[in-house]
């Protein structure tokens, strides 16, 4: 009896229903890739809190340092250097010195913990005559109020001890490039608590389907999603401070996250 051959039309429904489970099978991996880098990028947070802790253990209490000047005094910060977000040959942008000099390396086994794996951010260097692009090194900053200048209004903390809420108060953040540069985030200082005054000075990272790693003086981490739009990035460094944004519900949480103002705190 003679075999019956697949027509035409039959073979090209098996090509098209290759195609879309080949397409599922590409977003599930694109999907779990994702998620994997999340989940480094939260342990790699992890451990530079970690890193934070054990700082104030082996110190009395004390908090590391943490500047939003890295020139210019005698006192060090957890990090130095400035980076500059599209700035060609900026040197601090991608050397892994200022790394190795941090107050916190020496509980840190590895440059790759400072830096989120979703941060593709590049630099532009002419090395031998040659233009090259080299991987920014780091994309965490550090709560200004941890150890940072002592605002009058807000509260900053100086000593384990003098934090109220630890499983509450923000350490370490993954932070938009363009307005990256010290390691020091800044949230505001007098209109922190302000809501109809609220502004952006440095943007939080949105690597992870609009979630950023962020962690928590007891050392926990959480993927926190944000819940407003934010302007987009633009080729260079954005200094601030930048546009208002009145009644922000994530300028709103942060500042929960960040301190306490000092006149409510003594009123209670």
């Amino acid at each position: 009896m003679r075999k019956q051959a697949f027509t035409v039309v039959e073979l090209l429904v098996v090509i098209a229903i290759i195609g879309i489970l080949a397409s599922l099978l590409l977003i599930s991996l694109n999907m779990a890739k994702q998620t994997a880098k999340a989940v480094q990028c939260a342990n790699n947070n992890r451990t530079l809190t970690y890193g934070w802790l054990m700082y104030a253990h082996d110190n009395e209490d004390k908090l590391v340092p943490n500047h939003p000047l890295t020139v210019g005094r005698d006192t060090p910060s957890w990090m130095e250097g400035i980076l500059r977000y599209g700035q060609p040959n900026h040197h601090d942008n991608t050397n892994t010195l200022h790394l190795e000099n941090s107050l916190l390396h020496k509980y840190i086994d590895s440059f790759s913990i400072y830096k989120c794996p979703s941060d593709r951010t590049r630099n532009y260097h002419i090395v031998n005559g040659k233009e090259v692009k080299l991987p920014w090194v780091r994309s965490f900053g550090l709560n200004q109020y941890m150890a940072g200048p002592d605002f009058h209004e807000n509260k900053a903390f100086f000593k384990s001890d003098q934090i109220d809420r630890p499983s509450d108060r923000l350490v370490f953040i993954g932070q938009r490039a363009d307005t990256y540069e010290n390691g020091y985030f800044v949230m505001g200082n007098v209109d922190l608590f302000k809501p109809e005054r609220y502004r952006w000075h440095e943007f939080p990272a949105r690597y992870h389907s609009n979630n950023s790693s962020v962690s928590f003086s007891d050392g926990h981490v959480e993927l926190h999603e944000w819940k407003t739009k934010w302007p987009s990035m633009g080729d260079k460094h954005n200094t601030g401070p930048r546009e208002y944004a009145p009644n922000n519900q994530d300028i709103s949480w942060l500042a929960s996250k960040a301190t306490y103002e000092k006149k409510k705190k003594n009123m209670n």
